[in-house]
């Protein structure tokens, strides 16, 4: 509530925030049943695993760990994510009470990911919804998304990708072998603004999210974290990246690899897989 005695809805804008630490710091605030949007750049570089994968089947741990690349589990949906600087995060997390927001999936997904698009647009990037949780540009794949359920707290949590590291991207991947085959696939499906000759700056595209997000939710409130919520993260951060829970076997086989809505291939042959 602010001083004018209106119902703000927080905005949390933390450039460069540790790759592992963002990860933790959605869990932190839902955790804590804090209503607020974040908006981040990672400063470094890390693997972020899906609630369900089970990365022994494969994650190549030790180009991981060769390259120095961390990787932690978020208890939310969607895949294997690759964080890196360059990448602008956004974290939706509100309350399950809420009346104001849609409560079953697909339609969680859809309207989080209207608001996405009408950042794209805003910036004049034509810019189209992919359910389930993809948002593309030229067919391609430009926003990954996932949601999940933390203490009766929904997150929805994306990235716009202003770059991407295809190449580390195909060599985290243990069980695709052919990697020059794997990035040539990668690079055909998933775009970036840096490849569509977008030369946009991560200020403009934040100012563009707030005034989306003003316009959307009336009113905003842009804060600064708490400092219980940075030590909580920090818990949160070491738990999540610890060997038994990155390693945990979920039983699924990853049979075959998603690389966007709609287009699964096989990992031995790279051929694609109709589901």
């Amino acid at each position: 509530m602010g001083k004018d005695g209106k119902r703000y809805l927080i905005v949390f804008v933390v450039p460069y925030l540790k790759a592992t630490t963002s990860v933790a710091l959605f869990h932190a605030l839902a955790k804590k049943q804090i209503e607020c949007i974040v908006i981040t750049e990672p400063s470094d570089t890390c693997v972020s695993l899906g609630y369900f994968d089970n990365a022994n089947r494969f994650l190549d741990f030790n180009y991981c760990k060769t390259n120095n690349i961390p990787i932690i589990r978020r208890y939310t949906g969607g895949g294997t994510v690759l964080l890196h600087p360059g990448q602008i995060f956004y974290q939706f997390i509100f309350s399950k009470s809420n009346k104001t927001i849609p409560f079953k999936m697909e339609n969680v997904y859809k309207y989080f990911s209207n608001i996405i698009i009408e950042v794209y647009k805003s910036l004049g990037i034509n810019a189209f919804y992919k359910p389930i949780a993809d948002i593309t540009l030229n067919d391609k794949k430009i926003s990954g998304q996932g949601a999940g359920d933390i203490e009766n707290m929904l997150v929805f949590v994306g990235n716009i990708l202003m770059d991407f590291d295809f190449d580390m991207m195909a060599n985290i991947i243990s069980y695709v072998k052919d990697k020059k085959s794997f990035k040539e696939l990668l690079e055909k499906n998933i775009t970036t603004l840096r490849k569509e000759g977008l030369n946009l700056s991560k200020d403009s595209i934040i100012n563009a999210f707030i005034d989306v997000l003003k316009d959307r939710f009336g009113h905003i409130e842009i804060s600064v974290l708490p400092e219980y919520i940075w030590d909580l993260s920090k818990k949160i951060e070491i738990e999540l990246t610890s060997y038994d829970v990155i390693t945990e076997d979920t039983g699924k086989e990853h049979k075959v690899f998603k690389i966007k809505e709609n287009y699964f291939i096989d990992p031995k042959t790279l051929e694609r897989v109709i589901l």
